[in-house]
């Protein structure tokens, strides 16, 4: 990976600066029955900060939050993510007038919010030490966070989520052996 270049607007997630092997490695996560996921990706790795009128444009997407949340399924658990910001200063359209537009990028997400380290050729996902290390301490902070919550229960979740029982909206999960 090239070297993310931070971006002074959002203060905390970064532009991913890939190479082009790595776009493409990116786009194979995607869904082949939507073209348009893929070509939101590519586009966006090339062009950081894109207004919402040359994604439009240039992906052929009308609705690019609907495909940036479909694309996030499969980029999430590799640590990037489609996401817009407003622009410091609204754009305008051709009359002069400001619109809603967005700026849209490619972002880098930090390393502990990468859930899965890996996914297996069967389509099921280890989990990231990170992620472990939280669900673990998931009982702790529930209990001193949220008084009432019992600890069955914030036991019973982290059991399930480690059985497979709950899935994460990118696929399967791994079984783990207490």
């Amino acid at each position: 990976m090239k070297a993310t270049i931070p971006s002074a607007s959002t203060g905390f997630m970064t532009i991913a600066s890939l190479e082009s092997s790595e776009t493409a490695q990116l786009s194979n996560l995607l869904p082949e029955s939507r073209p348009a996921l893929a070509r939101l990706v590519k586009y966006l790795a090339d062009n950081p900060h894109s207004p919402s009128v040359n994604v439009n444009h240039s992906c052929a997407i009308g609705n690019i939050s609907q495909e940036a949340t479909a694309a996030n399924k499969k980029l999430f658990g590799r640590g990037y993510m489609v996401g817009c910001m407003r622009p410091p200063v609204p754009l305008k359209n051709r009359f002069e007038q400001e619109t809603s537009q967005h700026l849209w990028s490619l972002y880098a997400l930090p390393k502990e919010a990468a859930i899965f380290d890996l996914e297996k050729k069967d389509g099921t996902y280890v989990y990231s030490d990170e992620f472990k290390s939280a669900a673990k301490n998931m009982n702790e902070l529930l209990t001193k966070y949220v008084p009432d919550f019992s600890n069955e229960l914030s036991e019973l979740i982290v059991s399930k989520i480690f059985s497979g029982e709950i899935k994460h909206l990118m696929g399967t999960t791994e079984e783990k052996s207490a």
